[in-house]
């Protein structure tokens, strides 16, 4: 893990007036507590999706920290200014999306770093509305009952909404169900499922991401169908990705049916152009799971 630079601290709350110039935040959660100072500063690799030619690291200034939510997981922050991502000689990247820290409990240190990895793999396979994990780091202070550790993700969508009935217009609901739909069929083919469904949605956009793969795995298919498409699904494995996939339709209110029903055809199109098409066994399950996909 990469290390974080934290200055010192007064331990002040987020409330509290300071006498120095720099204090820390400091917040008493129902699963433990969280202390960060006033700015954090993190050096980060390169991801895939990055666009920066050359240098293998970044580094990024967060300050002053705002509790945007916890869970079992652990804790999760925005910040009010951040700096410009950079490597060492000086490039910067296009990188415009405002970051969240997520911090872990002492008991789910590795949960989260689990996470990470998990959303790299997410990215590396093209799953293109889920969270991206820049990096993970240890929490500076560790206590001798468990490790916690930091994963640094974005992007945070200030205008979230949990589901299509609270977006704004039907242009941005049709987005909303579009990305939906399209991120079914990628995590299927990326072997990655996770029962536990969590989409964020921009009110105004319908922009969708999907967050916390604290819960997410992959999915060992058949060994004949790698080859020929062919092959049966165990029976934990068929419970799980139908499970994934009636979570997902779910999201879809039954007004937006065609648009999904459209998305997810244009999707399997597209794979099958690029030489990576769905294995039939998920698409079997796709297609038991969505009641607005045609049987092929």
């Amino acid at each position: 893990m990469a290390a974080a630079t934290v200055g010192t601290s007064s331990l002040l709350g987020p409330s509290s007036m300071a006498t120095s110039a720099v204090f820390a935040y400091e917040w008493d959660l129902m699963n433990g507590s969280v202390s960060l100072d006033e700015t954090t500063t993190l050096t980060v690799p390169a991801t895939a999706s990055s666009d920066m030619s050359g240098g293998s690291t970044r580094t990024v200034r967060l300050t002053k920290p705002q509790l945007v939510g916890a869970g079992s997981g652990g804790a999760v922050f925005a910040f009010d200014k951040i700096k410009p991502l950079s490597n060492p000689e000086g490039k910067t990247d296009n990188l415009d999306d405002d970051l969240l820290l997520k911090i872990s409990w002492e008991t789910t240190g590795k949960t989260v770093q689990r996470e990470c990895v998990t959303l790299r793999r997410l990215e590396e396979r093209q799953v293109q509305a889920a969270e991206r994990c820049l990096g993970s780091f240890e929490y500076p202070s560790q206590t001798s009952s468990g490790r916690r550790s930091m994963i640094l993700v974005s992007p945070y969508m200030r205008d979230a909404v949990a589901s299509i009935d609270e977006v704004d217009n039907p242009a941005a609901k049709k987005a909303a169900v579009d990305q939906i739909a399209r991120t079914l069929v990628q995590m299927l083919r990326a072997n990655i499922i996770t029962i536990d469904v969590q989409p964020l949605i921009s009110k105004s956009t319908g922009q969708t991401i999907f967050i916390d793969m604290t819960e997410a795995q992959e999915i060992k298919l058949p060994s004949s169908s790698s080859v020929s498409n062919t092959g049966e699904l165990g029976f934990l494995e068929s419970s799980l990705i139908s499970s994934f996939a009636t979570e997902m339709v779910a999201l879809v209110p039954e007004a937006y049916w065609k648009t999904a029903q459209d998305a997810v055809v244009s999707e399997l199109n597209r794979m099958q152009a690029s030489g990576a098409p769905l294995p039939n066994v998920l698409q079997n399950v796709l297609e038991e799971q969505t009641p607005w996909l045609p049987e092929t």
